[in-house]
């Protein structure tokens, strides 16, 4: 069972990247002697140990796995068709159950025509 002390820090984590406008890593070792801005130190200083920060990481790596099947995996993508540009690049456009399309680079462009 998950610590709701580590689900509150978390929480203080995602807001201060918001609050700094960038994103924190959440790494697997604990280690609070980093700088400031070290979501570590962070969590450090709101009272997290080495058993909370483990929760933390836990908690995280859930949310990247909701994260990925929601905007992966439910939608259903599928590609329609490929793009090739002269630079021999290739795309495929992929469309969802939704009616959205993206486009995904799945070769860069190369080649003499790119100088």
């Amino acid at each position: 069972m998950l610590r709701k002390e580590a689900k509150r820090i978390l929480k203080q984590i995602q807001q201060d990247a918001k609050r700094r406008n960038t994103y924190y890593v959440i790494l697997k070792e604990f280690w609070p002697y980093g700088g400031l801005t070290d979501p570590r130190r962070i969590a450090y200083d709101m009272g997290a140990n080495e058993d909370i920060w483990s929760d933390i990481y836990k908690l995280e790596q859930r949310y990247r796995r909701f994260c990925h099947y929601i905007k992966e995996v439910k939608p259903q993508w599928q590609t329609v068709s490929t793009a090739d540009f002269a630079d021999n690049s290739v795309e495929l456009i992929q469309e969802n159950i939704f009616g959205e399309q993206r486009r995904i680079m799945v070769k860069a462009p190369s080649g003499d025509i790119c100088f």
